[in-house]
């Protein structure tokens, strides 16, 4: 846990192969880290492993990472663009929290449930769809997204919680 926490030096960082988990805030507060590479070794993130990495604008997850935990990318606000991959079947709370420059990011069919915060305050993310599996939405996930242009929500979506879409103004 914590192992470079703060590290500002640090701005590209490749994990060793054989590494399966980032734990717990091992590269919170790097902020002028950059790209990192996951191997495919890793199936866990921990919460907040790259929390208020603000300059982090490039992220590849490999197929083995089944586990995003709370708070992971937090504040990331270099982040532009993320693909979440199909391994991963829960989206746990505030991990994208604040990253305000995401603009797209792509959700696998696997995943059913998009738990509160994790997309508060987005405020550039386009997305115009999501995954038909989407079964709940929780509080106050796209909270100030107010660049989200949903056009439908899913047929199987039986669940949203308070002030999900709250302050979206772009919706129609």
């Amino acid at each position: 846990k914590y192992a470079f926490k703060g590290c500002n030096a640090l701005t590209t960082f490749a994990i060793p192969d054989g590494i399966t988990s980032i734990k717990e805030g091992t590269f919170e507060r790097c902020e002028n880290l950059v790209s990192l590479k996951i191997p495919n070794s890793v199936t866990t993130i921990g919460k907040s492993a790259f929390a208020l990495c603000k300059s982090l604008s490039t992220i590849e997850f490999p197929n083995s990472v089944t586990s995003i935990g709370d708070y992971a990318f937090y504040e990331c606000s270099g982040l532009t663009s993320v693909t979440i991959p199909n391994s991963v079947t829960n989206l746990d709370e505030n991990i994208f929290h604040s990253c305000t420059n995401l603009t797209s990011i792509v959700i696998p069919n696997g995943i059913t449930t998009i738990n509160k915060l994790t997309f508060y305050n987005c405020t550039n993310l386009a997305l115009t769809s999501l995954p038909e599996n989407i079964t709940s939405i929780g509080d106050y996930t796209f909270y100030n997204c107010t660049n989200l242009a949903l056009t439908s929500l899913p047929e199987n979506l039986t669940n949203i919680d308070n002030s999900a879409f709250k302050d979206c103004t772009n919706l129609a």
